[in-house]
């Protein structure tokens, strides 16, 4: 086919999976061979067919293929681009987050530890090397062909307002506010583009669950600057455990995003794998309120125990419960005893 390029620039013209190119059984099983060879992608042979992003309703067949948790299509819908080179945000995180470039042949290499013969490489590689794809429409755009800045509307949902005339001092107050501030932004966030906005908000459960089970199970170290969970001393917990993959101890993507989503708010994460015990440490920089701030979140989550009981954890980062549920709207009216 000819080349045909999908919103984040991926060639859908040269996909194997692309249902132009996957018409015959032997089509979908070459793709399913080849995405499992170099990208450890098990798909069976029927699901390798895709509509392509570009259709208008890409899953009317019930098929998997688009990504269906892809938040750069839903972004270019949003912003009303044919594909992120005409967008005013090009190239923005997420894009570059997600989409592989020209350099993407030796990052396969050096993960297989193998050459890619230049065949499998025309077939499985080349098509998906969006950013590089992006680059040479976007050289050859008009000043008048990029989109406008589009504005991205706030996420609705119910935070608490910070309750007043609370019986703490001036600066055990202005740490509670930071608190939630904090949370007000992981909550609802604000972003310059759809795609990141939607990234955050895929983040919220994770990002929330571990504040929450920091705060409620880590203790402080070095004079109350950090909190740390440490599984060899605290024991590994349904609560906490999931944030660590058993089979290698590593910490889970999702959570390693979710760091990262903190650090852009002035909180400090860090994991350190222990033999087959770990540790996270979490600390609050100035922006964040720092010490005084740290203290105070895990007496704000400590509060919530109390009163209402520890929560049990419900699977996919959920706890169950009412400390929890107020915790995930910044309810802090705890802190004067509602």
């Amino acid at each position: 086919m000819k080349d045909f390029f999908s919103k984040c620039g991926c060639n859908c013209g040269h996909c194997p999976a692309f249902k132009r190119n996957s018409e015959t059984d032997e089509d979908r099983q070459r793709c399913s061979d080849g995405w499992h060879r170099y990208f450890g992608v098990k798909l069976k042979p029927d699901s390798c067919i895709c509509e392509g992003c570009q259709a208008s309703d890409p899953w009317k067949t019930g098929n998997v293929l688009p990504d269906r948790a892809c938040n750069i299509r839903p972004c270019a819908l949003h912003v009303g681009v044919k594909n992120c080179a005409y967008c005013y945000a090009y190239p923005c995180e997420d894009l570059e987050t997600r989409t592989p470039g020209e350099d993407f042949r030796e990052k396969i290499e050096s993960l297989t530890g193998e050459p890619v013969p230049d065949d499998d490489y025309r077939a499985f590689v080349k098509p998906y090397e969006g950013l590089k794809h992006l680059k040479e429409i976007r050289a050859g755009l008009k000043p008048g062909d990029i989109v406008e800045k589009v504005e991205v509307p706030p996420i609705r949902v119910r935070i608490v307002d910070f309750p007043e005339d609370l019986h703490f001092s001036k600066k055990e107050t202005e740490a509670f506010k930071k608190v939630h501030g904090l949370l007000s932004k992981i909550i609802s966030p604000r972003a310059e583009t759809y795609a990141r906005q939607l990234s955050l908000k895929r983040r919220k459960p994770h990002t929330l669950a571990l504040l929450w089970a920091i705060g409620l199970y880590g203790e402080f170290k070095k004079k109350g600057t950090e909190l740390v969970l440490d599984s060899a001393s605290k024991g590994v917990r349904a609560e906490y455990g999931w944030f660590v993959r058993k089979r290698d101890n590593t910490l889970y993507q999702t959570l390693v995003q979710s760091f990262k989503i903190l650090e852009g708010h002035g909180v400090i994460g860090e994991f350190v794998p222990k033999d087959k015990d770990w540790l996270i440490r979490l600390s609050f920089g100035k922006r964040a309120g720092g010490k005084a701030a740290l203290k105070a979140q895990k007496d704000y989550v400590e509060r919530l125990v109390k009163e209402h009981g520890e929560p049990t954890y419900a699977g996919s980062s959920r706890y169950k419960g009412k400390a929890y549920s107020l915790f995930t709207k910044a309810d802090m009216r705890i802190l004067r005893g509602e």
